[in-house]
């Protein structure tokens, strides 16, 4: 009996992406645990960046997501989960529907980790919940999973 074996290696290479994007994910952890630049909100924010890259939901940030103006020309953007990725602030002021908060420090962030190795990421110290806590709450919606079934998001969200 032949084996499939292009069928066995398919169903692999997601889990190999996943394990790849961890295992960098630990070995910046322990270098930054190191040289004592550990940040909790920092390591979750690029943590959750690169994993929604390698799972292929990276919010759009290059234009809006509700009319399609480029996003680079504005002060300020809204990271809308429902919508996959950034809204311009035109677009929020008529849309009342949404609850979001302003989003430029996270979408600039968003766009440096994505564009950056993780051996070549620096120290970033990020020391308030609300970054985090947008691209988690960004996370759980792409995949339809409820965040308060995360029961230790709590201590780091």
């Amino acid at each position: 009996p032949s084996e499939n074996l292009h069928e066995v290696h398919e169903e692999n290479v997601e889990m190999v992406g996943l394990f790849t994007t961890l295992s960098n994910a630990l070995v910046h952890l322990e270098k930054c645990l190191q040289v004592k630049s550990f940040y909790t909100h920092s390591h979750s924010v690029i943590f959750l960046t690169k994993i929604l890259l390698h799972l292929g939901v990276f919010p759009e940030r290059e234009h809006c997501t509700l009319c399609g103006e480029e996003l680079q020309k504005f002060n300020d953007m809204y990271l809308i989960a429902e919508e996959g990725g950034f809204a311009c602030p035109p677009c929020m002021n008529q849309r009342t529907a949404y609850s979001v908060q302003s989003g430029r420090e996270l979408w600039e962030l968003l766009g440096h980790i994505a564009h950056t190795k993780y051996q070549d990421l620096g120290s970033i110290k990020l020391e308030y919940k609300s970054l985090p806590r947008m691209l988690f709450h960004y996370f759980c919606f792409q995949f339809h999973f409820e965040e308060k079934d995360f029961k230790t998001a709590a201590m780091v969200f």
